[in-house]
């Protein structure tokens, strides 16, 4: 693991709570609103930086370039939820953000060697959860009850989406069409070039619907708690 990828993947789990930290013993809005504009900011350059190599390579075309990887809707999301604070926004960025993008942390699908553009692919990749992270401590923002059901439908919308996009440009966005180059979960679900590829999909969809259900269950009990908490003291 080069340290590049270490000393982001320290940031995205450490930074927000040190922030935090800091937030608190300053007690500032104006600090807490920074640091949200901070992070989408510094997330929209990377992207339109990229987007710009991209397109001076020759490669801005249909069955690459689009908006269309999980990580793309995931970073609108995030950015949303850090500037307008919507809740919806909130909870897209909460699990498709720790569930999905957090993982390219792990397993990056690099497509370039250059330094800035790893640079870039990594501040996308962590800020994405480390905002996350920043507007659960800072702004106590939740998943609501019912969350995990609208985050399930937001999904199989974006996997249609995702399937016709692909079909139309025959791109691989969302990796639904085969696995990235690099070694990662995906290797251990069915051949996606198969006879079977619909049961590929299949498994990328319910894998990712568990993760969202694991992430979703301690605000659940929470909830479940508190509702107790509150009968029993009427």
């Amino acid at each position: 693991m080069p340290p590049i990828q270490i000393a982001f993947l320290i940031f995205t789990f450490v930074g927000p709570l040190l922030l935090w930290i800091l937030s608190r013993h300053l007690d500032s809005e104006r600090f807490s609103k920074g640091i949200c504009w901070f992070f989408a900011l510094a997330m929209l350059a990377a992207k339109i930086g990229t987007t710009i190599a991209v397109w001076r390579e020759g490669n801005l075309t249909a069955d690459y370039a689009l908006p269309m990887h999980l990580c793309d809707w995931a970073l609108v999301a995030t950015v949303l939820a850090l500037t307008l604070r919507w809740k919806v926004c909130f909870e897209l960025a909460y699990f498709w953000g720790l569930a999905g993008t957090a993982q390219a942390l792990i397993t990056p699908a690099l497509d370039s060697p250059e330094f800035w553009r790893i640079f870039a692919f990594f501040t996308i990749h962590a800020g994405i959860p480390a905002s996350v992270l920043w507007l659960i401590f800072d702004f106590k923002l939740r998943p609501q009850p019912g969350a995990w059901l609208r985050i399930a439908l937001w999904s199989q919308f974006y996997i249609a989406a995702t399937l016709a996009v692909n079909a139309a440009t025959g791109g691989n966005y969302g990796f639904l069409t085969d696995r990235p180059a690099v070694h990662s979960m995906l290797d251990l679900f069915s051949d996606p070039r198969g006879p079977r590829r619909w049961l590929y999909v299949l498994e990328i969809d319910l894998t990712g619907l568990f993760f969202c259900f694991l992430l979703g269950l301690p605000w659940q009990i929470a909830q479940w708690k508190n509702s107790r908490r509150t009968e029993s003291e009427r």
